[in-house]
């Protein structure tokens, strides 16, 4: 769900800032598009997979991703969106899937035991401190569409810095 929210974000922002997109995208290298483009589908591959493997190929998809955004730490907004994916990798890899606490489903109204993959989603139930706060904890419902979602800590950091790259300033050069 976050990838798709991130992809309307981003959407967003280039119909509502052509220039601005054009001009981040200039700055930023094939080479590490590329690199962005391998760990995505790395990574999803390794969420359905699952096992030692799957959990093996997550984390080799999020380190490349975690690579790949090192040009954008001179962007606006650039190291939220490094920090933010850096959050989520750590608790992802110790994981395998993005923690959510029995506590957060409960508030959401569903209960699974510890240890459960949540079926159609990236989360599995998981107990601990790194769960509780690096998981999946802030929930926004949607009542009109009958749909809830919930957001880490490294989710916000990264809609924050997607939002600033999208509305600060373009300065060339800032790409290495």
């Amino acid at each position: 769900m976050l990838i798709i929210m991130l992809a309307l974000l981003g959407t967003a922002a280039v119909l509502l800032r052509r220039n601005q997109a054009l001009a981040l995208a200039e700055l930023l290298p094939g080479r590490f598009v590329a690199l962005s483009s391998v760990g995505v589908g790395i990574e999803l591959l390794g969420l359905r997979v699952g096992g030692e493997l799957g959990h093996g190929l997550v984390v080799i998809g999020l380190a490349a991703l975690i690579v790949s955004c090192w040009p954008l730490r001179r962007w606006a907004g650039g190291w939220l969106l490094i920090v933010g994916l850096s959050l989520n990798a750590i608790a992802m890899a110790f994981h395998g899937h993005m923690p959510i606490t029995p506590q957060v489903l409960e508030q959401i109204g569903v209960t699974h035991p510890i240890g459960t993959v949540l079926g159609g989603s990236k989360d599995i139930v998981a107990a601990g401190w790194l769960a509780q706060w690096l998981g999946d904890r802030f929930i926004t419902a949607i009542p009109s569409l009958r749909y809830t979602i919930a957001w880490s800590l490294g989710d916000l950091l990264l809609i924050g810095g997607i939002c600033r790259a999208a509305t600060g300033q373009v300065r060339h050069g800032l790409s290495a």
